[in-house]
């Protein structure tokens, strides 16, 4: 009998609990401003730097790729008995539509990241656009983001063509 009362107990707690979150319309969807607005995406020097970090991060991703499409093609390495199906099809000049490697999915996003990030200094910042104003570090930056995208390019076309 005792059980039956702390079972009562349980259920009436769980149900009150479930009316109490279920009575309150925005329990669910808070407000916690988590969401940039575009217009606060840059906002001083170091934000743009930290774009141009991610973009290096996208770079280094492709590291893996170039050294393997280009080294396992031209029997510079050998693979292992345990290589991954993907390994083995580069090997073999077998490749399949499905490897990870040979997508050029991350070559294009590197490219994207780096003609929007021009993009937004050429808004905001239209003196790296002008030959006559004092070199700044965003002409540095725009200047590494041109040459990130040409090395994406190069490489893509060296890969791909």
């Amino acid at each position: 009998m005792k059980r039956l009362g702390m079972y009562r107990i349980y259920i009436f707690g769980v149900i009150f609990l479930m009316g109490g979150l279920m009575s309150c319309e925005k329990f669910f969807d808070p407000d916690q401003d988590i969401v940039l607005k575009q217009d606060e995406y840059f906002k001083d020097w170091y934000d743009y730097r930290a774009a141009a970090m991610g973009m290096y991060g996208l770079q280094q991703e492709l590291a893996e790729q170039l050294l393997l499409l280009g080294e396992l093609r031209a029997d510079l390495l050998e693979i292992t008995p345990d290589a991954r199906r993907d390994l083995i099809e580069i090997y073999n000049f077998n490749i399949s539509p499905i490897n990870k490697y040979a997508s050029p999915r991350n070559f294009y996003r590197l490219i994207a990241a780096c003609n929007n990030l021009q993009r937004t200094l050429e808004f905001y910042h239209p003196e790296v656009m002008d030959e006559e104003a004092s070199i700044t570090n965003y002409d540095k930056l725009y200047g590494e983001l041109i040459n990130m995208r040409a090395w994406a390019y190069f490489n893509a076309v060296r890969i791909y063509r």
